[in-house]
């Protein structure tokens, strides 16, 4: 998900059913409102401390083991 670090007014981003094993690459996305990441593979989630307008994370069918 490299290719999300020059996104900066990205609002809505929708990677569900992707099998996606971990969220990164979303640092410079300070704008984001709404992630969709259902029915992957992720285990921990990381990197979305600096996300204060995010209102929506949907997160349901993974393997979350762990919330850093």
């Amino acid at each position: 998900m490299e290719f999300f670090d020059n996104m900066e007014n990205l609002h809505t981003l929708i990677l569900s059913f992707n099998e996606l094993d971990k969220i990164q690459g979303l640092q410079n996305c300070k704008q984001l409102k709404r992630l969709e990441l259902n029915h992957n593979f992720i285990k921990e989630i990381q990197g979305l401390d600096n996300k204060p307008l995010l209102q929506n994370l949907n997160l349901m069918n993974n393997w979350v083991i762990d919330i850093m």
